[in-house]
């Protein structure tokens, strides 16, 4: 007789983690929790339940993980940690009689400084001109792909910003120094249909 080794092939284990889910740019996270909730439902309206370790108790783990995901981009913060906090604020409200506080949600701030208008009209017009063009692609750099965190998002916003202030003194400087006087010259690039040029 020949003995035969029936051992199955062990495929690599998934681990559902917050690691695993970063890898995902946000829409794809949203429409994953979208997923979820409407198969949940489907399952309970079908009188289905809900049981530890079951095919729908997974699913909403993978939710949770992308809704961790999700609230660290856009705000920097860890949504269990804010959550809990919240949620302590309001059992002491509700069973202690404690004051009501006021439950912000944290967001980063930027690390990049704003370029003031005082700043920008010392500077040379090719000066201001490379510090829109440095300012705008770092923005589009950081924007191009979806953003892994909200600093990244925050900063971005901050060159764009930047841009958008260095370009206005440049333009007011060479159309003459007012906001008239550069529509005026905005005003000349008008197509004759009255269309704008794109």
């Amino acid at each position: 007789m020949s003995k035969v080794n029936d051992t199955a092939e062990q495929q690599p284990m998934e681990i559902i983690d917050q690691a695993h889910f970063e890898k995902y740019g946000d829409a794809a996270l949203i429409l994953k929790c979208f997923e979820v909730m409407k198969d949940a439902i489907e399952h309970l309206d079908d009188a289905g339940a809900i049981e530890l370790q079951d095919d729908t108790y997974v699913t909403f783990v993978e939710a949770y993980w992308a809704l961790k995901v999700l609230f660290r981009r856009k705000t920097g913060g860890d949504a269990k940690k804010v959550s809990g906090e919240h949620w302590n604020a309001m059992g002491q409200h509700l069973l202690e009689g404690a004051e009501l506080p006021v439950m912000h949600i944290p967001f980063i701030e930027p690390t990049l400084p704003v370029l003031w208008p005082a700043y920008l009209h010392q500077q040379e017009s090719l000066a201001l001109a490379c510090m829109a063009y440095n300012s705008a692609d770092n923005a589009r750099l950081a924007l191009a792909h979806t953003a892994p965190d909200a600093l990244t998002t925050r900063n971005a916003c901050v060159e764009a910003l930047n841009a958008t202030s260095a370009l206005r003194a440049l333009v007011l400087r060479l159309s003459g120094g007012t906001l008239e006087d550069m529509a005026g010259i905005v005003a000349k690039f008008g197509r004759s249909n009255g269309g704008t040029l794109q």
